[in-house]
């Protein structure tokens, strides 16, 4: 949490238990404030703001409004599908066409990981950030990752780091931006966000349940 989240958290949570302790101690009990009953009322409220707590930072902000009301975070969760294109080249000097590409989001509201799945590759992200910035108007993804081979590809497994913008539509979702990597290629992805309770394991699962190519080229690169 920045440093101005987590004061919001602490207004929240001091307001939240003191309203809690009157309407318990003073509504409800009818006890004063100083006294043995009113102390046991006030670790009653503040079990109740721990549940309230416990509930919102589990499921409670990826609810569109609520998430608008508190801590901003953009649930990115699920499978996206998409495209991307690169401009390595092989050791002929042939690149490579367009391509299909996964993109696979585990959220919470601390934390973030990424798994991409072409049909070559995979990659696995080990350091992730999102950033949210209002005054500046950014909302991104950007992330390390390592790569792995799903097939016989002509190079070894590279590392490498994407910046992906996030643009919401209202209806949808898209990441876009770039990425490169430690062998000094670039390139492209751009993807929708498709199943945002589903976690796709392979990219050969992906395709199987997105067979309607209009589906990944709806978001052509």
């Amino acid at each position: 949490m920045k440093h101005n989240e987590i004061k919001k958290f602490v207004y929240i949570t001091v307001g939240l238990t003191t309203l809690f302790w009157v309407i318990i101690a003073q509504l409800i009990s009818g006890v004063p404030f100083f006294s043995y009953e009113s102390l046991r009322a006030l670790n009653v409220s503040t079990a109740i703001v721990a549940v309230i707590w416990a509930g919102y930072f589990s499921q409670a902000w990826k609810w569109p409004y609520v998430r608008k009301l508190i801590f901003y975070r953009p649930n990115l969760n699920g499978t996206w599908i998409g495209e991307f294109k690169s401009d390595w080249k092989d050791a002929h000097g042939q690149g490579v066409p367009p391509g299909r590409f996964v993109l696979v989001v585990r959220q919470s509201f601390f934390s973030i990981s990424i798994r991409a799945y072409s049909e070559k590759q995979k990659t696995v992200s080990y350091v992730e950030s999102l950033v949210l910035d209002d005054g500046r108007g950014t909302k991104l993804l950007a992330y390390l990752y390592g790569e792995k081979r799903t097939a016989a590809i002509e190079h070894s497994p590279r590392q490498g780091a994407a910046e992906l913008d996030l643009i919401e539509t209202g209806s949808h979702q898209i990441l876009e931006g770039e990425f490169w990597t430690l062998t000094r290629t670039t390139g492209f992805v751009r993807v929708k966000q498709a199943a945002p309770d589903l976690h796709v394991e392979s990219f050969d699962q992906a395709v199987d349940l997105w067979r309607d190519q209009e589906r990944w080229a709806s978001v052509q690169c």
